[in-house]
């Protein structure tokens, strides 16, 4: 794919996979995401397995697809980096508003 075809993959989706690197074993999970200034904005609950793993700061791909029943048009990109919680107020309400 080029890089105009994966900007417009990721510009028009909203759903993506996160795999995180695990103790025993990979643990993947899809998420809601949003891109706000080159930068991708996930939605988190605060609990569960995956605030223990993004707490280990390990590095993690995240998977983003598009298909159609027939998957005459699949395809997907695959993106690897890290994850870092979002703590400033103004930042975290613009990444929600633009996911509402």
């Amino acid at each position: 794919m080029s890089k105009v075809e994966i900007d417009q993959l990721i510009n028009t989706q909203f759903l993506c996979r996160i795999v995180f690197r695990g103790k025993y074993y990979p643990y993947i999970a899809p998420f809601q995401y949003v891109l706000l200034d080159g930068v991708l904005y996930f939605h988190f609950t605060d609990y569960g397995k995956k605030m223990t793993l993004l707490k280990e700061d390990d590095p993690v791909c995240v998977e983003i697809e598009r298909y159609t029943s027939t998957l005459t048009d699949y395809c997907f990109v695959v993106l690897i980096g890290s994850l870092h919680i979002v703590t400033d107020f103004q930042e975290k309400a613009k990444a929600i508003q633009k996911m509402v």
